[in-house]
């Protein structure tokens, strides 16, 4: 169990109050354990919570994964991109150049004004 050691006061208004009032009311608990449980949910300890993810990866079934141009084309397929949403495959190397991994350049403005690369 932690040490309780901070101290803080919060203003509230009238209509926060009676609610957490009322909830710790309902519960059986005190309206300070209510705001640290808030906290608590609000602002999650980062890391178990990557331990978790980290945890939950590990401990998936393999499943059989597509062709990586096949999952390419599958995503377009699913959007197929306009100008404010660039193509998946502008920032996934292909099977044939891997000598780039990083994301595509961004688009630089010509002298016209016009988009360009």
């Amino acid at each position: 169990m932690s040490v309780l050691d901070e101290r803080h006061q919060v203003l509230i208004t009238r209509e926060q109050s009676e609610r957490l009032e009322h909830e710790a009311a309902r519960r059986g608990t005190s309206v300070a354990t209510l705001v640290r449980e808030a906290i608590d949910l609000t602002f999650p300890p980062t890391l178990p919570r990557r331990r978790n993810a980290a945890g939950a990866i590990l401990d998936a079934e393999p499943m059989p994964a597509p062709d990586l141009d096949e999952l390419r084309r599958e995503l377009n397929h699913l959007d197929p991109g306009s100008a404010q949403s660039p193509r998946v495959d502008q920032y996934a190397p292909s099977r044939r150049n891997t000598s780039s991994l990083g994301p595509p350049a961004m688009p630089t403005a010509s002298p016209s004004g016009a988009p360009g690369r």
